[in-house]
């Protein structure tokens, strides 16, 4: 202390101060230049003790290998390395030979006068990573930042409710994931701070990724029961720290380590400003720092990995991406028993700031299962899926048989089996009485397989009075595929638990329970897919190519289709869909088909518009308006003038509203088509108008039909005159006999088929 003070004696024993009467601007006194058997040297201060005060000294252990820089390491091994006598910050800034070299040897890289004041700080020293100078900086931003570190996530509220040899968990979100907490780990602010010794660009803010449950007879013996994990989550890594062991350029050895400057089979180069997602499923692998070295054949060994969750040697199950329902069935208890339950949160971060999973205490609450008394009266959940008119649906059935002379279907399309509504877990007993419902309220315009706009299907939940609308994107092309099981889930799906039941089992929930609905499995009839059926195997027409064969939609009247119902060819070529009264022709254009449709159809005939399956009936009205309806879900369709799933007619009028003189731009040539009706414009859907794929064109579809010339060999010239009608997605150009348009009353019926063009 009399060091510091000023006050060092040399007669009372002390060592000479370096620079005496220095020692307090400089912060030391004495620097030993001899080596001497130093157990704990400690310089603090100054400071002023006022009678009873009391001061915090915070001190930090810290070590580290020396670092190789040059050969000033090399020629010290084993010989006297003097320590030298520090220079001051604004010597360095004069003259930055001056850094001592066993300051570089403890990773002083170098130094840069940031704030321009003819002085280097710590701060504008940079040093090699994990060396004792970067340690240092490191302990002294813990310090600044008063030990804040990532954080483990608060514990979540959770609720009992005993029955019959079992036992419902049902929880609410942990705080960390809501706004009450400022939102997220809190570390973030200090991680996401790129001026921070601390920055660590891969830190997730909101990071809490599921849900443990425990359960024990006793509090000291808890076994995991359950864990779930959000699904569709995942990591950037902008730094390369996670396990990368592909060999991408071929070579028979994996080379990806940017930390060793070694890129070679890197996905991309680090660091990046975009990064490489990780999905938050099975293993997920990250690298430690000193974790991998290179080996002499230019090889990458790890050495050290760590695996969240599952390799933290607690027996974890690997994250699964099972969502998160929020409540839970146990039904591995007896009654009479008391159990002893746990629910914790846990997350996933980045290993560059700590571990890579944390989870919250484990904070216990008993229980005993129990049946129901004689005066109680159970819940009864009821699930099926329902037309808008009360019909229950059979999502069961399978899709009729085709025959292959005729090309016909045997019956009516099946309905969507790809929909649940998981209640099972919820607490059924604290619902609210009545029906909770989901409603497909459309199918968004686009096509599969990344061409144009993605399909997007929008779900409307009613449950208690509570109606939420959801979008759910349909752009992962496993979804297309008939052997693939694709499921897409929304989460925000929330349906409020009743307060009096809820009331009388115990539960204070803040939040409403969260129902998810799944959309996915074998069959995806929800939209079109080349996936969802395989067609017969039969030639129709006389193109002579590959691609000619049964594979869309018929009209028809009655209840039966008539035989050949997809001609095509030039001496057959009085129909392409189906036949009707009173109209001579009837054409959707589809790019296999048709020899002389614009390039953009011919090249990209894989292309799935958003339309479905099913069956509907037509009926016209007097104002020359239709009414649809869904035969299939037993759902009316709408007309919607921005297209989708609903129906309206495509006419010159509607093209003249929008200020637009051509229906028809261009015939992928450059030639422009003037005065008719083509089908070019009528692909490349979008949200609010029709927009051609090479010009803009604005229009939107009209309620009323309007008699017009019809282009169907789109070369300009008027074929016929008649109405260009949008049903379910699917365009239609049919010629009226005598240009008149049916009489009120009249029903068609569109049979709208999805399926395989199968080769014969």
């Amino acid at each position: 202390f009399r060091y510091l003070s000023g006050g060092s004696s040399p007669a009372a024993g002390d060592n000479p101060c370096t620079f005496q009467g220095q020692q307090l601007l400089l912060h030391f006194c004495y620097v030993a230049q001899n080596a001497v058997d130093t157990r704990f040297f400690q310089s603090s201060g100054p400071l002023t003790l006022n009678p009873g005060e009391v001061k915090t000294i915070v001190v930090a252990y810290i070590n580290a290998a020396p670092v190789a820089q040059g050969t000033t390491l090399l020629a010290n091994i084993g010989g006297d390395f003097k320590p030298g006598i520090p220079a001051s910050g604004d010597s360095i800034a004069a003259d930055p030979t001056l850094v001592r070299p066993i300051e570089r040897v403890m990773g002083w890289l170098g130094q840069n006068d940031a704030d321009a004041n003819q002085t280097i700080t710590q701060e504008e020293v940079t040093t090699v990573p994990r060396s004792l100078l970067n340690k240092a900086l490191v302990a002294q931003a813990v310090y600044d930042n008063k030990f804040l570190l990532p954080f483990a996530p608060e514990a979540p509220t959770f609720f009992l409710v005993p029955g019959d040899n079992q036992v419902t968990i049902a929880w609410q979100k942990s705080e960390t994931e809501t706004v009450k907490t400022g939102g997220g780990d809190p570390y973030f602010v200090i991680a996401s701070d790129p001026t921070s010794t601390l920055y660590d660009p891969n830190f997730r803010q909101y990071d809490v990724e599921g849900y443990r449950i425990y359960r024990g007879r006793t509090t000291g013996d808890l076994s995991l029961v359950a864990q779930f994990d959000y699904a569709g989550t995942s990591l950037t890594d902008f730094t390369g720290g996670f396990a990368y062991t592909q060999d991408g350029d071929g070579d028979g050895i994996s080379e990806c380590a940017p930390e060793l400057g070694v890129q070679d089979d890197c996905p991309i180069t680090f660091p990046s400003a975009t990064g490489e997602d990780h999905a938050l499923a099975g293993d997920v692998i990250q690298i430690p720092a000193g974790g991998r070295v290179q080996l002499a054949n230019g090889s990458i060994l790890i050495l050290h990995a760590d695996t969240a969750v599952s390799g933290n040697g607690e027996g974890f199950p690997a994250l699964a991406d099972n969502g998160v329902p929020f409540a839970y069935v146990d039904r591995g208890v007896r009654n009479s028993f008391t159990y002893f339950y746990a629910v914790t949160a846990f997350d996933v971060n980045s290993l560059a700031s700590g571990p890579s999973a944390i989870e919250s205490p484990r904070v216990t609450k008993s229980v005993t299962p129990r049946a129901p008394g004689a005066n109680t009266t159970a819940a009864l959940l009821v699930r099926g899926v329902f037309g808008a008119d009360g019909t229950e649906l059979d999502p069961g059935v399978q899709y009729p048989a085709i025959d292959s002379a005729t090309g016909t279907f045997a019956g009516i399309m099946p309905p969507a089996n790809d929909a649940a509504l998981l209640l099972g877990s919820a607490v059924v007993e604290a619902l609210p009485p009545g029906d909770i419902t989901v409603k497909v309220v459309s199918v968004g315009p686009g096509f599969a397989g990344g061409i144009g706009v993605a399909p997007e299907l929008t779900l409307q939940l009613s449950a208690a009075g509570v109606t939420i609308q959801m979008a759910l994107p349909l752009t992962d092309e496993p979804a297309f595929s008939a052997t693939g099981a694709t499921s897409y889930s929304v989460t925000q799906a929330l349906v409020p638990y009743d307060s009096a039941n809820a009331k009388r089992l115990g539960l204070a929930f803040t939040q409403n329970v969260r129902m998810p609905i799944t959309y996915g499995g074998q069959l995806v009839p929800i939209v079109r897919t080349s996936g969802a059926v395989t067609v017969a195997a039969r030639r129709l027409g006389a193109i002579d190519d590959t691609s000619g064969y049964l594979a869309h939609s018929r009209w028809f009247v009655g209840n039966g289709e008539p035989a050949d119902p997809t001609i095509v060819g030039t001496a057959d070529s009085a129909h392409n869909s189906g036949a009707l009264p009173g109209v001579s022709r009837i054409w959707a254009p589809q790019a296999y088909r048709d020899p002389g449709i614009n390039l953009f159809l011919r090249g990209y005939s894989y292309g799935q518009t958003a339309w479905y399956p099913a069956d509907f009936l037509v009926t016209w009205n007097a104002d020359s308006s239709l009414a649809v309806f869904d035969s299939t879900h037993h759902s009316p369709l709408p007309f919607s003038p921005n297209g989708g799933t609903g129906w309206g007619f495509i006419n010159q009028r509607a093209f003249a509203a929008a200020g637009t003189t051509t229906p028809e731009l261009e015939d992928g040539t450059g030639a422009p088509s003037v005065g008719v009706v083509g089908y070019h414009h009528l692909y490349g859907t979008q949200p609010t108008c029709f927009p051609d794929w090479w010009a803009i064109t604005c229009a939107e579809l009209e309620q009323k039909a309007q008699v017009e010339p019809l282009d169907f060999n789109f070369d300009g010239v008027a074929d016929g005159s008649g109405i260009a009608v949008m049903v379910n997605g699917e365009a239609f150009f049919m010629a009226l006999s005598g240009g008149q348009l049916p009489a009120a009353g009249t029903q068609w019926r569109l049979r709208a088929v999805t399926g395989t063009e199968k080769a014969k």
